[in-house]
Parts: structure tokens; C-alpha cells; sequence
């Protein structure tokens, strides 16, 4: 193997520690308003602020959760990181009422409601499913059943109202409570790159889920 090679993957994981993981966490935690910061200047300053995306705060406690398993060294910050997360998810983004992963929030964690389109007060089948995948990591991270019971409430949820039971497949948006937003069913891009990837990822995680707590 020639030497330049041999070396990439030390130097790979020395980027992925030093250049990522370490700018991001545990910089982006809000421990104010809960969640992750989603916002930064060139210079790591915060940027601007208003709302929190479900993609984006599912994405950094997984991100870290899968952190915390390869590194050791730095497991207690990076998993505090993705309990953080995971608790956001649970107390501000899932709908308290209705059930359901509101597509985003305020910096506070209130949901906006009377909003229409695709965010807002409408659940989309892509952000549920990230968010039943992170639930589902920090699981297999901190075998917290608090963890498990998320992600299998919002599986239950989702699977309850999401599935067109007449012409099959799965709606992409629902209403807030759960009734499905009629129209398209796919738009190709939404479709095939965001909801589909997202089952899929769900799928893995539950059998993945379904191998722990056999």
C-alpha cells in the first residue's frame, strides 16, 4: 500500500475529532432552550436564531451517539450530548397533544401552529423518521428504556395515521392530528431522496432494535 494511503484513515478519523466533533459538541448545545444551536458565523460566533428543524436536531444527537461508541475517551460529554438531544425530541418536538414529531419548533420548543405547507404544525414521514432513529441509537448507546419507548411510540404513531390503508403507501405529510394532508403523494424528489431514505433508516434501526431486546 502506498504510504500516502496507509495513512488516510488515521487522518480521516483525525479530521472527523478535531474538525467536526470538536467544533460542534459541545458548542452547539442550547442549554437554555434545549436542543442544538443551528446557526454559526465564520467564525464560530451564533448566527441568526428562530426555529429548530426535527432533521437537524436528530441528526446531532445521532451524530454523537454514534461518537460516544467509537470514542471512548470523550463518551461521558458526547453521550450527555445525545441525552440532551433525545430529550428535546421527547419534551418539546413530539406533540404533547396529538402525538407525533412536529416538523420544527422555536428556539424555545414551542410548535408554530397555524402554519401550513410542509412545516409548522404538519408532521412530515421524513422528520418522524429521523427522529425515531435517533431514539433508536441513543438507545443502543444508554440502553435507557426511555430512549426505546420513544422510538417505539413514534413508530406506533406514525404507522397508526401515516399509512393510506385504501390505495397503500405512506402519506408524507399528516395535520397535527394525525389526518392526512390529501394531494400529492409524491413529488419524486420528496419522495424517493427524503421519505424513502427515511423508512429505510427507520426499518434498519428497528432491526436493529429488534436483535437488542430480544
Amino acid at each position: 500500500m502506498p504510504e500516502k494511503k496507509r495513512h488516510l484513515p488515521d487522518e480521516v478519523e483525525a479530521n472527523l475529532k478535531n474538525q467536526i466533533l470538536a467544533k460542534w459538541y459541545p458548542r452547539a448545545v442550547d442549554d437554555t432552550g434545549g436542543g442544538f444551536f443551528q446557526n454559526y458565523n465564520d467564525n464560530w460566533s451564533p448566527g441568526r436564531a428562530g426555529a429548530k428543524a426535527i432533521a437537524y436536531e436528530s441528526r446531532l444527537p445521532w451524530a454523537v451517539a454514534q461518537a460516544a461508541m467509537r470514542f471512548p475517551e470523550q463518551a461521558a460529554m458526547y453521550s450527555a450530548a445525545a441525552r440532551h438531544g433525545l430529550n428535546f425530541l421527547a419534551n418539546k418536538i413530539w406533540d404533547q397533544t396529538n402525538g407525533g414529531f412536529f416538523w420544527n419548533v422555536d428556539d424555545n420548543g414551542n410548535a408554530p401552529f397555524g402554519r401550513g405547507g410542509i412545516d409548522g404544525g404538519t408532521k412530515q414521514a421524513s422528520g418522524n423518521g429521523f427522529a425515531i432513529y435517533v431514539a433508536a441509537a441513543v438507545f443502543q448507546l444508554t440502553k435507557d428504556l426511555a430512549a426505546l419507548d420513544l422510538a417505539k411510540k413514534g413508530f406506533l404513531w406514525y404507522d397508526s395515521c401515516g399509512l393510506d390503508a385504501v390505495s397503500g403507501g405512506w402519506w408524507p405529510h399528516v395535520n397535527n392530528d394525525g389526518t392526512p394532508v390529501h394531494g400529492a403523494k409524491s413529488d419524486a424528489w420528496t419522495e424517493c431522496y427524503h421519505q424513502f431514505r427515511a423508512l429505510l433508516n427507520v426499518s434498519a434501526r428497528l432491526r436493529h432494535l429488534a436483535e437488542q431486546t430480544k
